[in-house]
């Protein structure tokens, strides 16, 4: 463990920041991402926070987040953990009323690319600097803020798996090390049947498995997929092998307002799904 210190458009993606800089270089590095529907702003106590599950989908006084980004946070009694693009990590974490107090924050140290690195590294230390929290709009939606326009923006993360039937747009998927999108050009998705089959598009092949869910748990069998050749463009081929290998690692999910983020066994995200329109 380390301790850190540091829509109706498409892409709709989930990330962060800490300093305003650094966020603005990641945000430019990772793609447009994705707006966040505006919402009167009232603040009011949060509650009880204990065992609530959350997705970031918005940093500071921005409405959009950057791509190739998924931050999950649960608040557990005296700690709060989650997922980045690339680790788990966790921290201490007490409120009394909106009052609130952090430690440091700990993390693995799976290697990931510079860009989703540094975004990591600004929302582990926005987390940190924490110190108030407020429930705000209509939707259920926490924010976290402290000191140096520090601002992290949750949706409330729904824990029933069954709520997935339909068809979801792949916006990032589990390549070794960290989360990546699509190769431009490709839609990959996954359609979930209300008879329980599942059938994937990586962009390149078509595969059908079946899946399962119980609570917030979520279990895909192996898929069976055709095998044709990927054609052009570079990275196909490696998004079609990704895609497929991942699917029967999938344990949870994660689900906001609109996407939907899906976990292995260890807490990690997989997959970044947004509907399929």
């Amino acid at each position: 463990m380390r301790p850190a210190t540091d829509h109706a458009t498409r892409r709709r993606t989930l990330a962060r920041r800490a300093g305003v800089a650094l966020l603005v270089l990641v945000a430019t590095g990772c793609g447009s991402g994705r707006a966040v529907e505006s919402k009167a702003v009232i603040p009011r106590s949060p509650g009880n926070l204990t065992g609530t599950h959350w997705i970031l989908v918005a940093t500071h006084d921005s409405d959009q987040v950057p791509e190739s980004t998924s931050f999950t946070l649960d608040i557990e009694a005296g700690t709060a953990s989650g997922t980045g693009p690339c680790n788990r990590y966790h921290l201490s974490f007490t409120h009394e009323g909106s009052d609130v107090t952090t430690g440091p924050v700990a993390s693995t140290q799976v290697a990931c690319p510079s860009p989703l690195d540094a975004a990591e590294h600004a929302y582990f230390t926005a987390l940190e600097a924490v110190d108030h929290a407020d429930r705000e709009g209509t939707e259920s939606q926490l924010v976290l803020t402290g000191p140096h326009d520090v601002r992290l923006v949750y949706d409330r993360a729904d824990r029933d798996a069954a709520g997935l039937a339909g068809t979801w747009n792949i916006v990032n998927y589990a390549a070794p090390g960290a989360l990546t999108t699509p190769v431009t050009g490709t839609h990959p998705t996954l359609d979930f049947g209300s008879d329980h089959a599942l059938t994937v598009d990586t962009g390149c092949n078509i595969g059908h498995a079946t899946w399962n869910a119980n609570g917030r748990s979520l279990t895909i069998s192996p898929p069976r997929a055709t095998l044709k050749a990927c054609p052009a463009p570079p990275g196909l081929s490696e998004q079609d092998s990704h895609i497929l290998a991942a699917l029967p690692q999938v344990a949870s999910v994660d689900r906001a307002r609109v996407d939907a983020v899906l976990l292995d066994g260890q807490g990690r995200a997989l997959f970044v799904l947004e509907p399929h329109t």
